[in-house]
């Protein structure tokens, strides 16, 4: 069997259609108030709900990117600001997805000192 007839059989893995809509309500808002705080804090929200619905569909981290990367292609903008604004959504998605990913995926090691240096 050839490697690519492995891979063609693997069902691919999305995110729940309501996760996302609400990831591409929550990018556009914040491109179109320009990041304020509500809508920050929306983004905020879908970005969690990412993590946690990765993490329940065993995603590697790998896969989560690119679907995130490609509903962030799927919103149209209407000129360059507010693709800018959309793009700076993402980039704050994507870091936060990535950071909190990495955190709930990795136990605190007991006997790594914490932040101020001092064993736990």
């Amino acid at each position: 069997m050839q490697r690519d007839e492995v891979y063609s059989t693997r069902p691919m893995q999305q995110f729940s259609p309501d996760l996302e809509r609400e990831l591409s309500q929550a990018m556009r808002g914040y491109a179109v108030t320009l990041g304020a705080t509500t809508e920050a804090i929306r983004l905020q929200t879908a970005m969690q709900r990412v993590c946690t619905e990765a993490r329940q569909l065993s995603m590697p981290p790998e896969r989560m990117v690119v679907e995130l990367k490609r509903l962030y292609h799927g919103i149209a903008a209407q000129d360059a600001r507010m693709q800018e604004q959309l793009r700076d959504a993402y980039d704050r998605l994507l870091s936060g997805c990535i950071q909190s990913y990495f955190a709930a995926s990795s136990p605190e090691d007991p006997a790594r000192p914490d932040a101020s240096g001092r064993d736990r």
